[in-house]
């Protein structure tokens, strides 16, 4: 009878982590309530500990492996599943975490215009999100590791505006060409690089071309090419204060700095954007750079 014991300690176990887990807070907000319809909208998802005792969790609030779910609904509509590029592709399984009392684990999350919705499962997508103006609701929940439970946050609206001509411009080439929607959101071939900066030239003034700016600078800094990588990343600086879009842009001139050996532009950079990302879900990252870089 001895190896039964462990199986059924393990089966004990993942009930009362099962249980545990909903006790868990879970909070998710658009980094702004207005978006312009070409642009890619931020989500900062928050997941916390509001119990006396340590709970069993796990520390992945990306959509990549599947736990974290993100359900649109136009106004007056049914609420149908985002599926953006590489979501639920992750095939490794996140490894358990404990969240102490009052421990907290955050991230953002990218929505980008012309990417799939999806009734539900595996079903085919069967529209395109984002892709008039009005008002959306916005549904983020969260599963634990073997998806027998799921926390939810309140829902929160969104509102698109009227495109501008420029905005209908790049909207209407990314939902027409997979490969640009897939540079936007993870980058691609140096052949849609290239067609991504036409498309920059020919739709500077919509409010996503600082995005697709982002990720030109993101493309040529995985390509070494530092040189053209700087100009893109500079006009992505354009976002609001403490935005998640200047954050990754600024990360990425350090970055770009670093590789030229340039630790005082690297290091100047760094402590010039520090109000940006204080109490960011970056600051981690921004602050173990400073640390590297000798700030």
């Amino acid at each position: 009878m001895k190896p039964l014991v462990p199986l059924f300690v393990s089966l004990l176990c993942g009930s009362a982590i099962a249980q545990e887990f909903s006790g868990l807070a879970l909070e998710a907000r658009a980094e702004k309530a207005t978006y312009a319809m070409s642009e890619p909208v931020t989500l900062t998802v928050r997941a916390s500990n509001p119990t006396p005792a340590a709970v069993m969790a796990h520390a992945d609030l990306s959509p990549s492996y599947g736990l974290l779910e993100i359900q649109i609904a136009a106004s007056g509509g049914d609420f149908r599943r985002y599926s953006g590029w590489g979501w639920g592709a992750r095939a490794a399984r996140p490894g358990p975490v404990k969240m102490a009392p009052g421990d907290a684990i955050a991230s953002e999350v990218v929505i980008f215009p012309a990417h799939p919705m999806r009734d539900g499962g595996d079903s085919p997508p069967v529209a395109t999100v984002l892709d008039r103006p009005g008002k959306y609701r916005f549904r983020v929940s969260w599963a634990n590791l073997g998806f027998e439970e799921r926390i939810q946050a309140a829902d929160f609206e969104v509102e698109i505006q009227a495109p501008s001509e420029e905005d209908s411009v790049l909207g209407k080439a990314v939902s027409r060409d997979p490969e640009l929607a897939a540079f936007l959101a993870v980058g691609g071939s140096d052949a849609t690089a290239v067609k991504a900066e036409k498309l920059l030239q020919d739709a500077g003034s919509a409010a996503g071309a600082s995005h697709l700016a982002l990720s030109l600078g993101r493309h040529y800094i995985e390509a070494r090419d530092t040189k053209k990588a700087e100009p893109f990343l500079t006009r992505a600086l354009n976002g609001p204060a403490g935005s998640a879009q200047k954050r990754k842009a600024l990360l990425l001139l350090v970055q770009a700095a670093m590789m030229q050996t340039d630790e005082v532009r690297a290091l100047k950079l760094l402590r010039e954007a520090e109000p940006d990302f204080e109490g960011s879900v970056d600051e981690a990252v921004y602050r173990a750079m400073l640390r590297e870089i000798g700030g």
